[in-house]
């Protein structure tokens, strides 16, 4: 199979979607020109970032993405034998820890 831009702009955007702390526009128009994908700040929308500081708190971080991915993957749309779910938590700019749902 050959992926094309579009193939590509569909697996960001559908990889930034989680994301709530952003307005996601595809094709944007902006003065006649139209940027694949722009993510827009929404105001006022807090973001949780781990700050080199804040080390102590990884722990926590990893116990609550696992406890969001179990609602997930337990939900009525997720629950099936042919859907896997991976989560990924870095901190300063290394992966800190991933593992797969089931298996964590």
């Amino acid at each position: 199979m050959v992926y094309a831009e579009k193939h590509l702009q569909t697996l960001l955007i559908g990889l930034l979607c989680p994301y709530q702390a952003y307005f996601i526009h595809s094709e944007y128009e902006s003065g006649r020109n139209y940027p694949d994908i722009f993510l827009e700040r929404i105001p006022d929308v807090p973001m949780d970032y781990v700050k080199k500081r804040d080390e102590a708190k990884l722990a926590q971080v990893v116990a609550d993405v696992e406890i969001q991915l179990d609602g997930y993957m337990t939900s009525k749309r997720f629950a099936r034998p042919d859907v896997r779910g991976f989560y990924g938590v870095f901190f300063c700019g290394t992966l800190y820890k991933w593992a797969e749902w089931g298996k964590c």
